[in-house]
């Protein structure tokens, strides 16, 4: 109920708290965060593989 008041009002970027379910919003978020965070690792292990084989294969 309280998301639906909220939503006509985007202006107010209002959050709705409940301690039984304090998770649910964090879900909202898990994907863009987590395909963010694989990527920094893919270009870091990326990043870190060609300075390997640069110094110690050349």
């Amino acid at each position: 109920m309280w998301r639906n008041i909220t939503s006509h009002y985007p202006e107010f970027e209002a959050l709705v708290f409940d301690e039984n379910n304090f998770y649910s919003d964090q879900m909202l978020e898990l994907q863009t965060t987590t395909l963010q965070s694989l990527g920094t690792a893919i270009l870091t292990l990326i990043a870190g593989l060609s300075n390997f084989f640069d110094r110690y294969l050349s």
